[in-house]
């Protein structure tokens, strides 16, 4: 299983309320400029359906995973936000 991004959809990401965006570079690092970096767990890079190379994830279905830090969401209830 791989998560696929598009790299030209970048334009149409709402920045109202955004609380991360993750754009599949290789890294699991925000790009919003929040600062909700997620962390990789026997996550592998892999090509996007276009062949990109470092565009995309594999997950194996059983322990991979991408996690992010609980304590950056603790005030959300309140707040509608969006994750890209």
């Amino acid at each position: 299983m791989g998560l696929i991004y598009c790299p030209f959809l970048n334009s149409q990401i709402p920045t109202i309320g955004l609380i991360g965006s993750y754009p599949f570079n290789g890294n699991a690092d925000d790009e919003s400029g929040n600062d909700n970096h997620a962390n990789f767990y026997l996550v592998t890079t892999t090509k996007d359906r276009c062949g990109f190379s470092n565009s995309a994830f594999y997950f194996n279905g059983i322990d991979n995973r991408i996690s992010l830090p609980a304590e950056n969401f603790v005030n959300l209830n309140d707040t509608p936000g969006r994750l890209v």
